[in-house]
Protein backbone atom coordinates (compact mmCIF):
# COMPACT_ATOMS: atom_id res chain seq x y z
CA UNK A 1 0.00 0.00 0.00
CA UNK A 2 2.76 2.41 0.97
CA UNK A 3 4.71 1.68 -2.26
CA UNK A 4 1.63 2.37 -4.41
CA UNK A 5 1.06 5.67 -2.62
CA UNK A 6 4.66 6.75 -3.06
CA UNK A 7 4.64 5.71 -6.73
CA UNK A 8 1.47 7.72 -7.32
CA UNK A 9 2.92 10.80 -5.62
CA UNK A 10 6.13 10.54 -7.65
CA UNK A 11 4.13 10.20 -10.87
CA UNK A 12 2.00 13.20 -9.89
CA UNK A 13 5.10 15.31 -9.20
CA UNK A 14 6.72 14.26 -12.49
CA UNK A 15 3.60 14.91 -14.59
CA UNK A 16 2.59 18.13 -12.80
CA UNK A 17 4.85 20.49 -14.83
CA UNK A 18 3.61 19.07 -18.13
CA UNK A 19 0.00 19.45 -17.02
CA UNK A 20 0.59 23.00 -15.81
CA UNK A 21 1.96 23.95 -19.22
CA UNK A 22 -1.20 22.74 -20.94
CA UNK A 23 -2.50 26.32 -20.77
CA UNK A 24 0.49 27.47 -22.85
CA UNK A 25 -1.10 26.06 -25.99
CA UNK A 26 -3.22 29.19 -26.45
CA UNK A 27 -1.96 32.48 -27.86
CA UNK A 28 -3.14 35.69 -29.50
CA UNK A 29 -1.48 37.30 -32.52
CA UNK A 30 -2.06 39.84 -35.27
CA UNK A 31 -3.82 42.40 -33.05
CA UNK A 32 -4.88 45.43 -35.08
CA UNK A 33 -7.63 48.06 -34.95
CA UNK A 34 -9.38 50.74 -36.94
CA UNK A 35 -11.89 53.49 -36.15
CA UNK A 36 -15.11 53.31 -38.18
CA UNK A 37 -18.07 55.65 -37.55
CA UNK A 38 -17.14 56.48 -33.95
CA UNK A 39 -16.52 52.83 -33.07
CA UNK A 40 -13.24 51.01 -32.68
CA UNK A 41 -12.98 47.64 -34.39
CA UNK A 42 -10.28 45.43 -32.87
CA UNK A 43 -9.21 42.34 -34.81
CA UNK A 44 -7.09 39.44 -33.57
CA UNK A 45 -6.24 35.80 -34.21
CA UNK A 46 -6.82 33.30 -31.40
CA UNK A 47 -4.62 30.20 -31.67
CA UNK A 48 -5.64 27.25 -29.53
CA UNK A 49 -7.25 23.84 -29.40
CA UNK A 50 -10.40 23.85 -31.57
CA UNK A 51 -12.43 21.79 -29.07
CA UNK A 52 -11.64 24.08 -26.09
CA UNK A 53 -13.32 27.34 -25.06
CA UNK A 54 -11.54 30.50 -23.99
CA UNK A 55 -12.16 33.70 -22.03
CA UNK A 56 -11.07 36.83 -23.90
CA UNK A 57 -10.54 40.30 -22.40
CA UNK A 58 -9.49 43.61 -23.95
CA UNK A 59 -7.22 46.31 -22.52
CA UNK A 60 -6.46 49.74 -23.96
CA UNK A 61 -2.83 50.76 -23.38
CA UNK A 62 -0.77 53.81 -24.23
CA UNK A 63 2.88 54.03 -25.28
CA UNK A 64 3.35 57.47 -23.73
CA UNK A 65 2.03 56.39 -20.32
CA UNK A 66 3.32 53.00 -19.16
CA UNK A 67 0.85 52.91 -16.21
CA UNK A 68 -2.17 53.61 -18.40
CA UNK A 69 -4.45 50.59 -18.71
CA UNK A 70 -8.16 50.85 -19.40
CA UNK A 71 -10.71 48.05 -19.77
CA UNK A 72 -13.35 49.04 -22.35
CA UNK A 73 -16.89 48.38 -21.13
CA UNK A 74 -19.20 48.97 -24.12
CA UNK A 75 -17.89 46.07 -26.17
CA UNK A 76 -19.46 43.32 -28.22
CA UNK A 77 -18.36 40.58 -30.55
CA UNK A 78 -15.62 38.03 -29.91
CA UNK A 79 -15.03 38.96 -26.27
CA UNK A 80 -16.02 37.37 -22.98
CA UNK A 81 -16.42 33.73 -22.03
CA UNK A 82 -16.77 30.58 -24.09
CA UNK A 83 -15.04 31.61 -27.32
CA UNK A 84 -13.41 29.19 -29.73
CA UNK A 85 -10.09 29.57 -31.53
CA UNK A 86 -10.01 31.21 -34.94
CA UNK A 87 -8.62 33.97 -37.12
CA UNK A 88 -9.96 37.48 -37.76
CA UNK A 89 -11.89 37.63 -34.51
CA UNK A 90 -13.52 41.04 -34.02
CA UNK A 91 -14.38 43.16 -31.00
CA UNK A 92 -16.44 46.31 -31.47
CA UNK A 93 -15.96 49.05 -28.87
CA UNK A 94 -18.39 51.97 -28.72
CA UNK A 95 -15.79 54.29 -27.22
CA UNK A 96 -17.93 57.45 -27.54
CA UNK A 97 -20.19 56.15 -24.75
CA UNK A 98 -17.17 56.03 -22.43
CA UNK A 99 -15.19 58.98 -23.81
CA UNK A 100 -17.71 61.48 -25.27
CA UNK A 101 -14.93 63.98 -26.04
CA UNK A 102 -12.84 61.26 -27.67
CA UNK A 103 -9.27 60.31 -26.86
CA UNK A 104 -6.36 62.64 -27.52
CA UNK A 105 -3.17 61.27 -28.94
CA UNK A 106 -2.19 58.60 -31.40
CA UNK A 107 -0.09 56.31 -29.20
CA UNK A 108 -2.88 53.97 -28.07
CA UNK A 109 -2.81 50.23 -28.65
CA UNK A 110 -4.81 47.20 -27.55
CA UNK A 111 -3.80 44.15 -25.58
CA UNK A 112 -5.99 41.03 -25.91
CA UNK A 113 -5.71 38.51 -23.07
CA UNK A 114 -6.95 34.96 -23.28
CA UNK A 115 -7.13 31.94 -20.99
CA UNK A 116 -8.89 28.61 -21.04
CA UNK A 117 -12.41 28.73 -19.67
CA UNK A 118 -12.25 27.84 -15.98
CA UNK A 119 -15.03 25.24 -16.23
CA UNK A 120 -12.58 22.97 -18.05
CA UNK A 121 -10.08 23.11 -15.20
CA UNK A 122 -12.19 21.39 -12.51
CA UNK A 123 -10.09 18.24 -12.82
CA UNK A 124 -7.28 20.21 -11.16
CA UNK A 125 -9.37 20.48 -8.02
CA UNK A 126 -9.87 16.71 -8.02
CA UNK A 127 -6.18 16.08 -8.66
CA UNK A 128 -5.12 18.36 -5.83
CA UNK A 129 -7.69 16.83 -3.46
CA UNK A 130 -6.54 13.27 -4.26
CA UNK A 131 -2.89 14.30 -3.94
CA UNK A 132 -3.52 15.99 -0.58
CA UNK A 133 -5.43 12.94 0.67
CA UNK A 134 -2.67 10.59 -0.38
CA UNK A 135 -0.06 12.84 1.18
CA UNK A 136 -2.05 12.80 4.42
CA UNK A 137 -2.19 9.01 4.37
CA UNK A 138 1.52 8.84 3.62
CA UNK A 139 2.34 11.15 6.50
CA UNK A 140 0.05 9.19 8.82
CA UNK A 141 1.79 5.94 7.92
CA UNK A 142 5.30 7.43 8.20
CA UNK A 143 7.62 6.18 10.98
CA UNK A 144 7.56 9.62 12.66
CA UNK A 145 3.85 9.22 13.29
CA UNK A 146 4.29 5.88 15.03
CA UNK A 147 4.58 5.66 18.82
CA UNK A 148 7.89 6.47 20.47
CA UNK A 149 8.89 2.82 20.84
CA UNK A 150 7.25 2.22 24.21
CA UNK A 151 5.40 -1.07 24.38
CA UNK A 152 1.66 -0.66 24.26
CA UNK A 153 -0.48 -2.54 26.68
CA UNK A 154 -3.29 -4.66 25.34
CA UNK A 155 -6.85 -3.59 26.02
CA UNK A 156 -8.32 -5.11 29.17
CA UNK A 157 -10.75 -7.97 28.69
CA UNK A 158 -14.43 -7.17 28.63
CA UNK A 159 -16.56 -7.53 31.73
CA UNK A 160 -18.39 -10.81 32.22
Amino acid sequence: MKTVTIDFLIALLVLRPALLNAGDRVSVSNIRFEVVKKKVLVYYDLHGEPNLRYDVALLLKRDGEKNFSYTPKNVEGDIGEGLSAGVNKQITWDYIKEFPAGLEGNDYFFHVTVEETSSQNYWWVATIAVGAGLLGILLYLSPEHQTSGKPQLPMPPGRP
